[in-house]
């Protein structure tokens, strides 16, 4: 993003903007994969943490409880 700071931009909503004029819509295509490319690349090599996963399933009797429930 840095190298790129004229052209791609992070907003305050983590979305990533790619300020880019492509002359038809194959070359559009094509920058947009590479882009993404580049990307997934990035997050592979700096993602050493494992995935978070999902928190385990609460059992019945205590989703009930939760719920108000008997």
């Amino acid at each position: 993003i840095q190298r790129n700071s004229g052209t791609l931009k992070i907003r305050t909503d983590q979305k990533i903007v790619y300020l880019r004029n492509w002359d038809d819509e194959k070359e559009r295509l094509k920058g947009v994969t590479r882009l993404l490319q580049a990307l997934v690349k990035l997050a592979r090599t700096t993602n050493s943490e494992p995935a978070a996963t999902a928190p385990p399933a609460r059992a019945p009797e205590l989703a009930k409880r939760a719920a108000g429930q008997r």
